[in-house]
């Protein structure tokens, strides 16, 4: 071996050190880093040289800066941070939704149980003029009620709305960032610290991105860029170039959607795409969880209004008025006061209007007062499709008569009438529902399917009786399942108590399964202080002993020249 290759064996022990130490240096100062992975100088042996003894040794060479880096888990830390966003949104509006419906803050069952109390209270008076004012003031504030709640989540659900925007901007920031990378990843090539480097930074970004929306993504092997897709494979990333996402609004309702813009400027409705993350859960809680709420409390607005309505219209020989009014007929909640002859433009509550007899001639008749009071104990409102209790007989008569009140509609019963007669006279009726006789076990039920699958059936049956000749053996109604409006309001409570909760502990599940996976990865690709200062200490002493090299290589030069006479200072 020439003392020159002495020489190139020493520098390249120095590169190699250096090199490492380098990467060391970088380790340590990035120990903080969110998403830093470790990086590593891999040394190799150098080629080596043929010889008479053999091959001989060249040093060290550097092949590649390698990341610690694992990508089936990162794509779970990815995944799974979704699913965490998405859980925590639906935890923080549900919330909300279920403060606004909390008997705490609404009073809602407390309004209402005073307003019918306020009519079994005028029913032992009926000429009473407070008692009149008071089932006016508290009907007021049943209403009030209502406007407020209503409010309350139209107000979440456009809150909602706007944070859509907010969130496709943000989305569309990451993905042009990640194109960015891509090219920069590109041009640097693999194996070096700067590439690296560039990759955590991409893994970063698609992981906030997976936060806001489920995503798929992978990785090409020649070029190392990523081509990241929607849950359903619209393109949001292709090598260096990102597709912008943009609000579009409905004119019908003015809710936001997203359209994703192609490439050639084509743009398309993608929201149906939107799933997971939190903007994922945005839309759902706007289009989906808020409409089903104000769903339930319009359907209990309309059953009060128009119940209350079909037996105050009663008084007066029939000439009585409306107790309600809505300026709104799809949104009951939204619109419900007191009727104008109850209340007229200036506040002043019309007494005389408020009926409590059916009688004009006889005012001390308590009927229609106490028929109102009785509706808070019956089970007035239902699903969007109810069912009656078993009859044994589809064709018979059932020796019932009155008015069955289905969605505030009067459908009149004569005694003749059987189960079918009537579940004709219903579906033929204004009521919205269709009525079918179906055949179960023991005998027929009638059962009531709204048009709307989205509508819920209200019916008010208690005024059935038996008819005034001839006595049935078993005296019966129709019978047909449904809730109180305490009782449905109070299901409703309780249904959003449960969503909070679940919400709340998936939020939770999440949350801890994400941080397990993030320990993991920091245990396999984080910063060790105390093994980097290790590795310090190794590439240093490394890097001395190879600059001995130079030093004994120094010696050689000299001894060769000495012994050709060449004196050396």
């Amino acid at each position: 071996m020439s003392i020159g290759s002495v020489l190139n064996i020493a520098r390249s022990g120095l590169d190699a050190s250096q090199t490492a130490i380098q990467t060391v240096s970088h380790n340590v100062a990035n120990v903080n880093t969110p998403g830093y992975s470790e990086q590593q100088a891999v040394l190799v042996e150098a080629e080596p040289t043929p010889s008479p003894v053999g091959l001989l040794g060249n040093g060290v060479s550097v092949q590649q800066i390698k990341s610690y880096f694992d990508q089936n888990l990162q794509d779970a830390i990815t995944n799974k941070n979704s699913d965490v966003q998405e859980q925590q949104v639906y935890e923080q509006y549900l919330t909300q939704i279920q403060s606004v419906f909390n008997e705490d803050n609404s009073n809602l069952s407390t309004n209402i149980t005073n307003f019918f109390n306020d009519w079994s209270t005028l029913s032992t008076d009926p000429t009473s003029t407070s008692d009149k004012q008071t089932v006016a003031s508290d009907g007021e504030t049943l209403c009030t009620t209502f406007n407020t709640m209503y409010s309350n989540l139209t107000s979440l659900q456009s809150d909602l709305n706007g944070e859509v925007s907010t969130q496709v901007s943000d989305i569309n920031g990451i993905t042009s960032q990640i194109a960015s990378l891509n090219q920069l990843i590109s041009q640097s090539g693999g194996g070096t610290s700067q590439a690296n480097d560039y990759v955590d930074q991409r893994n970063q970004l698609l992981q906030q991105l997976s936060g806001y929306m489920n995503i798929s993504y992978f990785t090409d092997g020649s070029t190392n860029m990523v081509t990241v897709l929607t849950s359903k494979g619209s393109n949001l990333v292709d090598g260096t170039v990102s597709y912008q996402l943009t609000g579009n609004q409905d004119s019908s309702n003015g809710m936001m959607g997203v359209s994703w813009q192609g490439p050639s400027g084509e743009t398309d409705d993608v929201t149906s795409q939107i799933t997971g993350g939190s903007l994922g859960a945005v839309i759902a809680t706007r289009d989906n969880t808020i409409p089903g709420y104000l769903g339930n409390l319009n359907a209990l607005a309309k059953s009060i209004m128009q119940s209350v309505n079909y037996f105050h219209e009663q008084g007066n020989d029939n000439a009585g008025v409306p107790f309600f009014q809505t300026s709104n007929t799809s949104d009951y909640a939204q619109g419900i006061s007191l009727a104008s002859q109850i209340e007229d433009a200036s506040g002043t509550v019309q007494t005389q209007n408020i009926m409590a007899s059916s009688s004009s001639a006889d005012t001390t008749n308590n009927d229609v007062a106490a028929r109102i009071a009785s509706l808070a104990n019956e089970a007035v409102l239902g699903d969007s499709t109810i069912s009656s209790t078993t009859f044994g007989s589809e064709t018979s008569a059932l020796d019932l008569t009155g008015s069955i009140v289905v969605n505030g509609t009067a459908v009149a019963v004569a005694s003749t009438d059987s189960l079918g007669q009537i579940a004709d006279n219903i579906s033929a009726s204004d009521a919205g529902v269709s009525a079918s006789v179906v055949t179960v076990s023991g005998g027929y039920k009638l059962v009531l399917t709204a048009q709307d699958g989205a509508q819920n059936i209200s019916v008010v049956d208690g005024s059935l009786s038996t008819p005034s000749t001839g006595t049935p053996s078993i005296t019966q109604t129709l019978g047909l399942n449904g809730s109180t409006w305490v009782n449905y309001e109070a299901g409703v409570v309780a249904g959003v108590g449960q969503a909070t909760t679940s919400a709340t502990d998936l939020a939770t599940y999440d949350q801890n399964a994400l941080t397990s996976l993030q320990q993991q990865q920091s245990q396999e690709s984080g910063v060790s202080i105390d093994e980097e200062m290790s590795n310090l200490i190794m590439y240093q002493n490394a890097y001395q002993a190879s600059a001995r090299l130079y030093t004994v290589a120094q010696a050689m030069v000299d001894s060769l020249l000495q012994s050709v006479g060449v004196t050396t200072t």
